[in-house]
């Protein structure tokens, strides 16, 4: 692991290198026209500061669109550059890598620790946001140097990152069984059957549907809605399967695609669930229904 991350930083300096090259990058003279492109021919705002740390945040904005990432994340990136900024008091050009080391020492010092994948989505946020004030293909670099004296720069590498060491980060709790674990967990189901039927008490039928359950779900993946809902008559057979008989296969009635059907727009919809929209639409409209007991009909079916 630690191997594959010195490779990604290698191939990331290479790649910054490959930026500075004297094609399609902004010099000192191209700082007029940039500042124009930006505020408007003419226009030197009163607070020159905010207005070039907003506009880098609107730049940063729109390549982040151009990438097609998400709105939600978007707004993650930007509060965290935002919150980062309030911290340490002074605009990026002036950021240094002594800052975020005290900024990020402060947050595991609170009462309420991050995780360790909590840390390394806020370090990833300032370092995307590092790496496109950087990138002298926009002009933050020479707009800075001419107005402020100073140049942002990159506050990351492979010495202050938080290093990916093990599989799973998340809360142990939450993190998937082990390939050991689930045949532990499946024994101690069977044992407990065993235990009830030796000690001839209630309890045994109850043993043998909860672990019924337990191995559908596993089995199917199912969801928790989706299993709780299950009825004798969704299993079926299935022609590529005859040796498992009325239980090849299981028919989900209940689950997300209802809550799907009912946030999507309709073209959408029909399209994700590989029906024709005209079809859906006619279907709807003969019986006064929704997209939604359309979804369900089709589920049914």
């Amino acid at each position: 692991m630690r191997a594959r991350v010195l490779a990604s930083d290698a191939i990331y300096l290479r790649v910054m290198q490959s930026l500075l090259s004297g094609h399609g990058v902004y010099a000192r003279e191209d700082v007029d026209g940039a500042l124009a492109r930006i505020f408007g021919v003419g226009v030197r705002p009163l607070h020159m500061e905010r207005a070039v740390f907003d506009a880098m945040l609107a730049g940063w904005r729109s390549q982040q669109s151009a990438r097609y990432v998400k709105d939600k994340t978007i707004r993650a990136n930007e509060a965290g550059v935002r919150a980062f900024l309030a911290q340490v008091g002074c605009w990026p050009w002036d950021w240094r890598a002594q800052m975020v080391d005290e900024y990020f020492e402060d947050l595991l010092a609170r009462p309420e620790r991050l995780a360790r994948s909590t840390l390394r989505a806020y370090q990833q946020r300032l370092r995307g946001f590092s790496e496109y004030v950087c990138d002298r293909r926009y002009p933050w670099v020479v707009i800075c140097e001419r107005e402020f004296g100073c140049s942002p720069g990159q506050l990351f590498d492979g010495r202050n990152l938080v290093a990916h060491l093990d599989e799973f980060e998340g809360d142990p709790r939450r993190r998937p069984l082990t390939v050991d674990e689930l045949e532990a967990f499946f024994a101690a189901c069977e044992a407990r059957i065993a235990s009830c039927r030796r000690r001839g008490r209630k309890g045994s039928l109850q043993a043998w549907r909860d672990q019924a359950l337990f191995k559908v779900k596993f089995a199917w993946g199912l969801r928790r809605r989706e299993v709780a809902m299950l009825d004798v008559c969704d299993f079926r057979s299935h022609s590529v399967l005859p040796e498992f008989g009325g239980y090849a296969q299981v028919h989900v009635r209940h689950g997300a695609l209802l809550a799907l059907a009912s946030r999507l727009p309709a073209p959408i919809l029909a399209e994700r669930l590989g029906f024709h929209p005209a079809r859906a639409a006619n279907w709807v409209r003969a019986a006064g229904a929704t997209y939604v007991d359309y979804v369900a009909l089709r589920a049914r079916a």
